[in-house]
This record gives structure tokens, C-alpha cells and sequence, in this order.
């Protein structure tokens, strides 16, 4: 019985992380700026900000959900690969569109490499901002960093 409760609650654990609960108390802007407070909390060598314009217009669930992984998978890359001393997230809403850039300061990369883009976090977060209609920019170089701006067009 010990075992199936903690099986139970493993379970729980997990699920509860897949779907932020603020996301469904707050909406995707909290979601964010919870993540990067978590992340800030965690990993005191990383100076992670997050800024949002005042206009919010809240997302079908389904795109925030690919919204919050992609940054998710970036931030995770970025600790990972590039020695970041700072992580910036940046959140518009525009007239018809959502233009998130996230960029770090790390030690970049050759984006015209043959190998650039064969990683699986490259990968997951294209094929999450395609399968949401978004249209996807990476600017990187060897000791400048990386950025990744994604517009998503939503209806109103």
C-alpha cells in the first residue's frame, strides 16, 4: 500500500508539472514569470529577467502551453550549452500577433554550421512553434549569444 501511495503521488507530481497550475489560475504572462522566478531561485549564477507589455491577450490553451515549453526548452538549452550570465525573456501582444524574444548571453554558436539545429531541443521547440502557425528566427554567433523570436498570429 506504501508503495502504490507514493506511486500516487509520484504520479501527481509529475502531472501537475506538465500543466503549470498557473496557468490555469493566472494565464500564460504569470506562468512565465513564475518560471523565470523559479529559475532565478534555483540558479543564483544566472541573472534571468522577463518583461511583459502591459496589454494582455490570453492565448488559446494549446498555444500558451507550446509558448511556455519553447521557453522552457530554451532556458534549459541555454543553462545547458552556453554559459549564460543572463537570460532575458521579452512578451508582446501586438495588434495580431505574439512576438516573444528570448535571448542569453552565452557563448553562442555557429547557426550556419552543418550541425547546428541536429540537437533535440532545437528541434522540439521548432516543431512547437510550427504546430501553433508561429514563424521562428535564430540569431546566434560564437561569443554572442543566442536570440529566438517567435511571432504567433492570433485572432481576436
Amino acid at each position: 500500500i506504501d508503495i502504490l501511495q507514493q506511486s500516487v503521488s509520484d504520479a501527481r507530481n509529475v502531472s501537475h508539472q506538465l500543466t503549470p497550475q498557473s496557468f490555469k489560475d493566472e494565464g500564460l504572462v504569470e506562468a512565465l514569470s513564475n518560471l523565470f522566478l523559479d529559475f532565478s531561485r534555483i540558479d543564483k549564477s544566472v541573472r534571468y529577467t522577463f518583461h511583459s507589455t502591459c496589454k494582455v491577450i490570453e492565448p488559446e490553451d494549446h498555444i500558451a502551453i507550446n509558448i511556455y515549453r519553447v521557453v522552457q526548452e530554451f532556458v534549459n538549452n541555454s543553462q545547458k550549452h552556453s554559459e549564460a550570465k543572463n537570460i532575458n525573456l521579452n512578451l508582446f501582444f501586438e495588434e495580431v500577433t505574439f512576438l516573444l524574444e528570448i535571448k542569453d548571453d552565452g557563448k553562442g554558436f555557429n547557426i550556419s554550421s552543418p550541425n547546428t539545429g541536429s540537437g533535440i531541443g532545437i528541434k522540439n521547440m521548432i516543431k512547437r512553434i510550427e504546430s501553433i502557425g508561429g514563424e521562428h528566427k535564430f540569431e546566434a554567433a560564437v561569443s554572442k549569444g543566442v536570440v529566438l523570436t517567435i511571432r504567433i498570429p492570433y485572432s481576436i
